[in-house]
């Protein structure tokens, strides 16, 4: 029982977290850092459909995928299917727009964790 209301609580504070940033971009960078952390791996396999994805952001499928695929382009990510290879976890981390000493890239991540 204990472990259902916890995985509520992580999946609750990850929606809030997510939805606190400014953009999409923002919000799926956020997601992936946290996958890495909890995955402890540049290497993720995403449990969530693009589709459940954009359900979880708020978003159309479409609006994701362009996301991705920006992302993709930029050289950050290389992403086939449902895996997602993070190739630069630094400068995904650093293009987080970080306005507090305590915003969720500095609770959440931390390269050296990898």
């Amino acid at each position: 029982y204990l472990n259902q209301v916890a995985e509520g609580a992580s999946y609750l504070y990850q929606r809030i977290s997510c939805f606190s940033q400014r953009s999409l971009k923002e919000r799926f960078i956020v997601y992936l850092l946290s996958q890495a952390r909890e995955q402890n791996s540049d290497k993720l396999i995403l449990k969530k459909s693009q589709t459940e994805l954009a359900q979880f952001f708020g978003v159309s499928r479409p609006s994701l995928s362009r996301e991705i695929r920006s992302l993709h382009n930029l050289g950050l990510i290389s992403a086939i299917g449902k895996e997602i290879n993070l190739l630069k976890i630094d400068d995904l981390a650093n293009s987080l727009s970080c306005e507090s000493d305590k915003c969720i890239r500095c609770l959440c991540f931390n390269a050296d964790n990898l």
